[in-house]
């Protein structure tokens, strides 16, 4: 963005990029934006495997998940921890039923609206997707009351929270027998952040 004020160059901003000119003055960043690796989730907070600038904090930064990316506000940043908004929790369900065969752990209420098969939102509003259903949880997190038990999901909602085959399924069983509680996470270890770098520059007193 650039601004004039009196047919003067005041202020020259860039977001998310390397190099802006506007009446031979220039303004540059050595990158667009900055990433990191998740290495612990908090319901409110994100461990990263590298700090971000001080400059981070009040500014908003993407998470991916593909296929779904989400973004937070970053409330405070302390090293390599950020504080972000809102949290990261995202729904709490119970394992009435695993089907071992198809890696499936079942809630009988069929509380998940946004979930796989069916969305009842747009059943109730009647809204068309040009894509089809969309699935809110496909790449979200499945995680015990405790943190300790942690599944990555392909889909989930509606029938059932199908976890991702490509991960160690053998304690499944064992960490969410009938009647557990689990949580639903947004962000799990080895997703990825990003926040686009910026920098202003002025010009006029």
């Amino acid at each position: 963005m650039a601004s004039w004020r009196n047919g003067k160059l005041e202020r020259l901003t860039l977001v998310g990029g390397t190099d802006f000119s506007a009446d031979g003055k220039s303004v540059r960043l050595a990158a667009p934006e900055v990433k990191a690796v998740v290495k612990e989730v908090r319901d409110d907070s994100l461990v990263l495997d590298r700090g971000l600038p001080a400059s981070a904090a009040g500014q908003v930064i993407f998470a991916e998940r593909k296929p779904v990316e989400s973004s937070y506000r970053v409330k405070a940043v302390k090293g390599a921890a950020i504080e972000v908004t809102p949290g990261t929790w995202i729904g709490r369900g119970r394992a009435d039923r695993y089907d071992e065969s198809k890696g499936t752990i079942f809630d009988s209420r069929d509380i998940f609206p946004l979930g796989e098969k069916r969305n009842r939102l747009a059943d109730i509003t009647s809204m068309k997707y040009p894509e089809g259903n969309r699935n809110y949880y496909a790449g979200a997190w499945l995680v015990s009351e405790d943190g300790i038990a942690r599944y990555r999901l392909k889909t989930g909602g509606f029938p059932g929270f199908v976890l991702d085959p490509a991960q160690n399924l053998s304690g499944v069983a064992r960490d969410f027998p009938k009647g557990k509680t689990f949580l639903l996470y947004d962000l799990g270890p080895g997703d990825t952040v990003r926040i686009l770098n910026t920098k202003q520059a002025s010009y006029c007193p």
